[in-house]
């Protein structure tokens, strides 16, 4: 019961931690894009 809990409350925080750097991620993707040569060029 309780280690189902943990993984439980671990799998809730993972998803919240994910969830919250999305927009992060797709920044820096927007800008790794901008700032690296189109991958077709090299």
């Amino acid at each position: 019961m309780l280690s189902t809990l943990v993984k439980l409350v671990v799998v809730a925080v993972v998803v919240a931690v994910i969830i919250d750097s999305l927009p992060d991620i797709k920044r820096y993707r927007e800008m790794r894009d901008m700032l690296a040569p189109p991958a077709s060029s090299r």
